[in-house]
């Protein structure tokens, strides 16, 4: 079996389309995106951590029924070149198993905890039926700026054609080293949509984006 495949844009595109991304949640601050979105008429992808659903099945119900895609983003949130292949495939397949019990679907694309990866775990990623694991090709420190307006300022002008855009919707349990809330970033993405929108981009979720 080939390994999975890496994916963080796509600059062959002839058209103006973008793929808007968070991660790790479902959480408190997810609803409140889902709400600009949802005013918006845009679709993103929600790299889903596992050991965040419970509790929280309403929220990720609600994303996959507005057309949201969801994706696998570890049980645990560890950086997986770390582990046994054993500990990488129980991170991804039993997020995928507790995802597939709230939406009737396991994920089909996967993201790794700060974008690690290692031969091991691109060959354990397809093993489990992950065809693309995703990076990004633009992403700012949202779980850090102090303010919305910093937020944008920095990831916007960096957005092309076919880029994947990555933000936090949520933050991992062992987390002590970024801001308590993610609130900055839901202020950010307010305002970020409705300027892509003008500036003429379609946002599509990451396989829509692939599959152009």
């Amino acid at each position: 079996m080939l390994p999975s495949k890496e994916i963080e844009s796509r600059s062959d595109l002839s058209a103006d389309v973008v793929a808007l991304t968070f991660d790790d949640g479902p959480a408190e601050w997810t609803e409140p995106i889902l709400e600009t979105l949802r005013r918006e008429g845009v679709r993103a992808t929600f790299f889903v951590v596992g050991g965040a659903i419970r509790g929280r099945e309403n929220v990720l119900a609600r994303a996959a029924a507005e057309g949201h895609e969801i994706g696998n983003h570890t049980l645990t949130h560890p950086a997986l070149p770390d582990l046994s292949r054993a500990e990488i495939r129980t991170e991804l397949t039993t997020t995928s198993d507790l995802v597939a019990g709230v939406v009737g679907a396991a994920p089909k694309i996967f993201r790794p905890p700060y974008f690690r990866v290692s031969p091991d775990v691109l060959d354990v990623a397809a093993e489990c039926g992950f065809e693309w694991t995703v990076q990004c090709s633009v992403w700012t420190e949202d779980w850090s700026l102090p303010s919305a307006a910093e937020i944008v300022d920095d990831l916007l002008p960096r957005v092309e054609r076919g880029s994947i855009i990555d933000l936090h919707d949520g933050r991992p349990l062992h987390d002590s080293s970024s801001r308590p809330d993610r609130w900055p970033t839901v202020q950010a993405v307010a305002t970020l949509v409705p300027e892509l929108l003008a500036r003429g981009f379609e946002l599509v979720t990451v396989s829509e984006l692939i599959a152009l």
